[in-house]
């Protein structure tokens, strides 16, 4: 559950594709729920209609469902219902699945993606691992951004713990996060250390086609 995620070729993190693409070559299914809505361009990247609210999309292996939802321009109202819909309908869209899952990943891209995977694998029977890309709302506090006494910060540190007590992983970006699970009452043997890395396929490719397009320009230079 990544309401962000999206594959090779658009701008953005691949993160999640690229995981998904080294789980299949262990034999593993994968399917990505997604919005269909690009945060980076604001623009809808799949829904022409707008009577269709989801689609199945397999892209280099990896199955990616599509969830449309509102969209937005700007950090506002529209946002939010944005995150919302994602949420609501995918929920949905799991009701639709011929297969249970073995294992759910909530992405804490928001706060509402990591719960509603909770809520599948709790549905499933299925084993919940929670991503934790940032810790929330510990990363506001440090910013700047918000109090600690803010009574938002309460609500999303009580949320932060939560999603900690009923994950059977967390998984964290950054190798230090251990740490400041642990101060939170969390066992370490909980903690999966699984940063971001580089899809060596993918350099090799753009490498050939730099050599590749370099020897089209030399052939139109030479004539």
């Amino acid at each position: 559950m990544n309401h962000y995620a999206i594959a090779s070729g658009s701008g953005g993190g691949t993160r999640h594709f690229d995981l998904a693409k080294q789980l299949i070559k262990d034999n593993y299914k994968v399917t990505i729920f997604a919005s269909s809505f690009d945060h980076y361009s604001k623009t809808e990247k799949v829904f022409k209609r707008k009577s269709k609210t989801q689609v199945i999309e397999e892209i280099q292996g990896v199955e990616f469902l599509w969830i449309r939802t509102t969209s937005y321009q700007k950090n506002n109202l529209r946002r939010v219902m944005n995150m919302v819909t994602y949420t609501l309908r995918s929920y949905r869209a799991s009701k639709k699945m011929d297969e249970k899952p073995d294992i759910v990943i909530g992405s804490l891209m928001h706060p509402m993606a990591a719960v509603i995977g909770y809520l599948i694998a709790k549905r499933f029977g299925a084993k919940f691992y929670f991503e934790e890309r940032d810790l929330w709302p510990q990363t506001l506090i440090d910013l700047g951004k918000i109090s600690s006494k803010h009574p938002i910060t309460r609500m999303l540190s009580s949320l932060e713990l939560f999603l900690y007590k009923k994950a059977d992983r967390i998984i964290v970006l950054f190798e230090n996060a251990e740490r400041y699970i642990r101060t939170r009452g969390i066992e370490a043997d909980k903690v999966v250390y699984l940063p971001n890395g580089v899809d060596l396929e993918r350099f090799d490719q753009s490498i050939h086609q730099v050599i590749a397009d370099e020897k089209i320009s030399d052939f139109f230079l030479s004539e």
